[in-house]
């Protein structure tokens, strides 16, 4: 009768989308909790979870394993923060991907060699890769602004980065989130768009991020224009700039008629 009742839906501690009956947590969270009770902020993942001895959460340790992360696999200090994709569990799902990770000094099998091989690969090649928003000389005047084609990838591309300004920024965004109610993820893709602005900014090297360049942002455009002008960063148009252009759209027809037009004298 049990078995009846077991629906399809997220898991309490990982998220994933799982087969779960009365229980609230899949079956590989229902173990992890007998083992850790220690609950904090996962360094990988920013979310509130159970944390092992290595630090790192459960999801974190099944996605190091996935994705081959050898930066945090490996436990280098200022590896940056990492998203993680929503999955899809197996019904049953015994979670041995999720073991204790093995590095060097620990017990276990002895894996740091591996993940070192991967680490020089991966950094490899990071290094063959054409370089994103190159930080340019500070206080130059350009005699225009070029338009950027700014992605989710190159806001994946600057995450972590260091940028000037940063800090100073990031607190002007936290007192917008709270006044408009902002939800932890839509702060998160906030930040990221705000660290790539601050990004243009030093490529651009003024001290003041011109207004128009705003339009080459992927997404959240007023909001960060809200925050780099309460910070002093931006430097605003003489007339109000709309970020989103007016789309034209056709005239309206009747189904079966030609929309008729004065003819020109």
């Amino acid at each position: 009768m049990a078995a009846d009742r077991a629906t399809a839906r997220s898991c309490a501690d990982c998220l994933s989308w799982v087969v779960l009956n009365q229980r609230g947590a899949c079956a590989g969270c229902r173990r992890w909790r007998q083992h850790y009770r220690e609950r904090e902020t996962c360094p990988r993942c920013r979310h509130e979870r159970l944390l092992n001895s290595d630090g790192l959460c459960r999801s974190c340790l099944q996605a190091i394993r996935l994705l081959d992360d050898a930066e945090w696999a490996l436990g280098i200090e200022g590896a940056p923060p990492r998203d993680l994709q929503l999955t899809v569990g197996v019904y049953h799902d015994r979670a041995d991907s999720a073991r204790q990770l093995s590095r060097a000094g620990g017990t276990g099998p002895r894996t740091s060699e591996v993940w070192n091989l991967r680490l020089r690969q991966q950094r490899a090649g990071t290094e063959q890769r054409p370089a994103v928003l190159e930080p340019g000389a500070w206080g130059q005047i350009p005699l225009f602004t070029i338009p950027r084609t700014l992605t989710d990838d190159t806001v994946r591309a600057v995450a972590g980065r260091p940028v000037p300004e940063w800090e100073k920024a990031q607190a002007v965004l936290e007192e917008i989130a709270a006044e408009q109610g902002l939800s932890r993820g839509t702060r998160y893709r906030k930040a990221a768009l705000l660290r790539l602005a601050l990004a243009v900014r030093a490529a651009e090297g003024t001290w003041l991020l011109p207004e128009v360049l705003l339009r080459d942002l992927p997404a959240g455009r007023n909001t960060i224009r809200l925050v780099l002008q309460r910070a002093g960063l931006l430097a605003s148009e003489p007339e109000p700039l709309r970020l989103f252009p007016a789309v034209r759209r056709p005239p309206r027809t009747v189904a079966g008629r030609v929309s008729w037009c004065r003819t020109p004298h």
